[in-house]
């Protein structure tokens, strides 16, 4: 599968899941948009930057939560 610079419009759960597993497998960088929150997730180290996330802050929070993550505010 090549996602390579192209734009998916709301990609099925398992492709998603996908595209994921590429970005890792790959050492790839994949942006998720969400009205005007990005997502970027990078594929080597499997962090994931969240770029205006005051939207669904909470939602994002919880998931991190559940999952045994951290959500932090990067200080510059």
């Amino acid at each position: 599968m090549d996602d390579q610079k192209k734009e998916i419009e709301n990609p099925k759960p398992k492709k998603l899941i996908k595209m994921i597993q590429n970005s890792v497998k790959n050492d790839g960088i994949l942006q998720i948009r969400a009205k005007d929150t990005v997502f970027l997730i990078t594929g080597s180290d499997l962090y994931i930057t969240v770029y205006n996330p005051d939207p669904i802050r909470d939602l994002i929070k919880a998931l991190a939560d559940s999952e045994g993550l951290f959500l932090r505010k990067r200080e510059l």
